[in-house]
């Protein structure tokens, strides 16, 4: 393809087409391509602008009233003949036709009457360029840009005796199918014409990556599953596309029909997995798993006490050692065991402590696995030289009963449990204690369970003796304390215009809840106290006017004991001032829609609560010619239904804040459709002052306002760099004259495509 014209082709959108069934007016019913964006543009490739017009069309069962847009571009070569007179005959000085695949350039010349001749003599020079003359617009059409390069038309006008006048070929795009407008997501595309009917499925998804960080466990794995959610279709594969990132330290598989993945944790660093899953659309997703490895092994404390004599037992755990524990040791046996004496047992991982004489030791048991990881357990263990008297104290509600262990110092067995002052409980709590179960063992020593019951406000004790196997006694003091149900009160400030939730605690209350009433306020003048459908235990205060109110919510539970929960709720003025919605006005093109940014101009204190378009019904006017589309941030579109243009259509929208809400009206001047140039970079340009083609020029340049411009000589130099370029290069640098010869331009759109071309400067 000529190069310079290679890079002007216009692309819409790299779309898949999918089930080529034959219909009416294409071959196939499926296209699919990923887009972000909520309005995309679709090509249906093969369907001509001339026919799609004479064509119904409905979208998801909706009349389409959008734009019919041009794609499927082909290039093509004209010669604008309007600076030569009409008047022949005429001499053709020079016309000169490139191979591109060979290089070989061939030159043509010779005399002709008219435009027409001229014509007939490109077709016979240039059999396969297929040249067309347009005598109205004296316009000559045609070429083969993939084989060929085409220079300047050099004529001599024999009537004026003016020679050498240059012609110069643009290069123009001509749109060979018909482009909607279309919303993400599912559409179904209906094309009516007079005898038959087509249905095409477009599939426009928006997928991106997610990103999953985890921490693992050595030795163990966690499993993640999949989220599905962003494909269309029915999931039909999944890879890993970066496998050389992991399996040193964490080792990723699949589980569950590879609807999950597996991350093993084998060391303590971070591994990557990259998984990929797709589609029977061919739609892709993919997850990056970030995981790392986590060691537990480290050290840990434990305290004891035990008396002289007595003995007790320490098993370690070795759970979190990710190998096979293979050695055991007491690291700091060698600082102590005057008050202790510590033994250790390699075969079940235990230490033994007996006590020796008043005071304190430490042992610093490391067991280390096969894999080089070690875990450190320091067991403190202190000897004390007579019984000592345990006090356990506790408090509680009405009504309520409570199951604990209370712990004792003794590792022999438990043989009897007494209550020496039972004189002492009964009257506000009812206590219970007997010998300790399998709730209440621990590696220390043995425990006794105790279950006591409030019956009245007050403080009960108990006195408990626990005697073991080996006839030694020990005395718990138990004190347990009755408390009234105190009503709670719960104090709230909130803005006016906003509700507010309380969610009431039943932790007082022992029973099952029977009732929930509120015996103060209900609706009060400014706030409105209500509970929640579904879940009575969740109220909530709307407000209505500047003041304080109160609400009395009584509990109530199946022992008929009942607590009461103050909620006063005191409504402010809010200091964020209404929004005001400020007028606009824009213009729209007939044939075009157009986003309104109307929120520009808004002053919107706080957040956006609400902005809709304002129905007649809600006192809002119009639109007569459009239709309005808006969405929750703030973005508007409005779209002409009518081909009549110089008219006025109006709307309103409605914004609201926390502090009210405010309308505009919007003015839309519907302008008539211009003719809009195509985008075309010209190739020469003869800067010599006699104001013809002076400048170098690029027409429909306004298409792209954020474009960048750069021109470079033929040693790669660049000699221009410029934004918003305005048509208005001369061939300078600077203040300096350019040589003439050939360049190369750059035009970089500012929306992702870069047009490049070789430029001749000839003066």
């Amino acid at each position: 393809m000529n190069k310079k014209i290679q890079f002007i082709l216009a692309i819409i959108f790299s779309l898949t087409f999918f089930d080529l069934k034959a219909g009416c007016f294409l071959p196939f019913d499926t296209i699919k391509f990923k887009s972000c964006l909520p309005v995309n543009e679709v090509c249906f490739s093969g369907l001509e602008q001339d026919v799609a017009r004479t064509l119904e069309i409905f979208v998801n069962k909706q009349k389409y009233t959008g734009i019919l847009g041009g794609c499927d571009n082909d290039p093509n070569l004209q010669y604008l003949l309007n600076q030569i007179i009409p008047i022949g005959p005429y001499f053709l000085k020079d016309w000169t036709i490139k191979n591109i695949l060979t290089g070989v350039s061939t030159s043509y010349s010779g005399n002709f009457k008219d435009f027409n001749a001229l014509t007939d003599s490109l077709n016979k020079w240039d059999p396969q360029g297929n040249w067309t003359y347009f005598d109205n617009i004296r316009k000559i059409t045609g070429g083969e840009l993939n084989k060929n390069i085409y220079s300047n038309l050099v004529i001599d006008e024999i009537a004026s005796g003016i020679n050498n006048k240059i012609v110069i070929p643009n290069t123009y795009l001509i749109p060979k199918s018909t482009s909607l407008f279309l919303n993400s997501g599912f559409n179904q595309v209906i094309l009516n014409g007079a005898s038959c009917s087509d249905t095409i499925y477009v599939i426009i998804n928006c997928t991106t990556p997610e990103i999953v960080n985890r921490t693992v466990i050595i030795g163990q794995s966690d499993t993640i599953c999949l989220n599905f959610s962003q494909l269309s279709g029915k999931f039909s594969t999944i890879e890993n596309i970066c496998k050389n990132k992991s399996g040193t330290n964490i080792e990723f598989s699949t589980t569950k029909n590879d609807s999950c993945i597996v991350a093993k944790a084998l060391k303590n660093s971070t591994d990557t997995a990259c998984y990929v899953i797709c589609d029977d659309f061919g739609f892709c997703d993919t997850t990056f798993f970030y995981v790392t490895g986590k060691s537990l092994v480290g050290t840990s404390f434990v305290y004891d006490t035990i008396t002289k004599e007595i003995w007790d037992t320490l098993c370690i755990s070795t759970k979190y050692l990710p190998g096979k524990p293979v050695s055991i040791s007491n690291i700091c046996s060698s600082a102590g065991n005057f008050s202790v004496n510590f033994k250790i047992d390699s075969l079940s991982n235990c230490v033994y402590a007996t006590g020796l004489t008043f005071g304190t030791d430490t042992a610093c048991i490391v067991i280390c696995d096969d894999k080089g990881f070690c875990d450190t357990t320091k067991w403190v263990v202190t000897t004390l030289d007579t019984k000592d008297i345990n006090v356990f104290y506790d408090t509680l509600y009405l009504n309520q009963k409570v199951d604990t262990c209370i712990g004792t110092k003794f590792t022999k067995s438990i043989t009897a449990v007494n209550n020496l002052c039972p004189q002492n409980s009964g009257n506000d709590v009812v206590i219970d204690v007997t010998q300790s179960n399998s709730l209440c063992q621990n590696s220390v020593g043995k425990n006794i369970s105790i279950s006591y019951t409030a019956k009245n406000i007050g403080i009960d004790s108990a006195c408990v003796e626990v005697v073991t196997s080996d006839g030694r006694r020990d005395t718990i003091l138990v004190y347990i304390t009755v408390l009234p149900i105190n009503k709670t009160i719960i104090k709230d400030t909130i803005v006016n215009g906003i509700t507010k939730k309380l969610v009431l605690s039943t932790t007082k209350l022992s029973g099952n809840i029977q009732s929930i009433k509120n015996s103060c306020t209900v609706n009060g003048k400014y706030v409105e106290f209500s509970q929640d459908v579904i879940n009575k235990f969740c109220i909530y205060a709307k407000s209505k006017d500047i003041g304080i109110d109160t609400s009395c919510w009584v509990i109530c539970d199946s022992s008929n004991s009942c607590d009461t929960i103050v909620w006063i709720v005191n409504v402010i003025k809010s200091s964020l001032k209404r929004p005001v919605a400020i007028d606009d006005t824009d213009t729209v093109t007939i044939g075009s829609s157009k986003m309104i940014l109307v929120l520009n101009n808004d002053l919107i204190d706080g957040t956006l609560k609400k902005f809709a378009f304002q129905t007649l019904v809600q006192g809002g006017v119009g639109p007569l010619y459009g239709v309005v589309m808006l969405d929750t941030i703030g973005n508007l579109l409005y779209n002409p239904t009518t081909s009549d243009c110089n008219k006025l259509d109006f709307f309103k929208y409605i914004i609201c804040n926390e502090a009210g809400c405010d309308t505009a009206l919007v003015t839309i001047y519907l302008k008539c459709k211009e003719e809009v140039k195509p985008f075309l970079i010209y190739n020469a340009f003869s800067p010599n002052g006699d104001d013809v083609n002076d400048v170098f020029k690029i027409d429909g340049i306004e298409t792209y306002p954020n474009h960048t411009l750069y021109i470079y000589n033929r040693w790669g130099q660049e000699v221009v760099r410029t934004k918003n370029y305005q048509n208005d290069w001369t061939g300078t640098w600077k203040s300096d004259i350019l040589p003439d010869g050939t360049y190369f331009y750059v035009f970089d759109t500012g929306k992702g495509d870069i047009f490049k071309g070789y430029l001749e400067l000839r003066r």
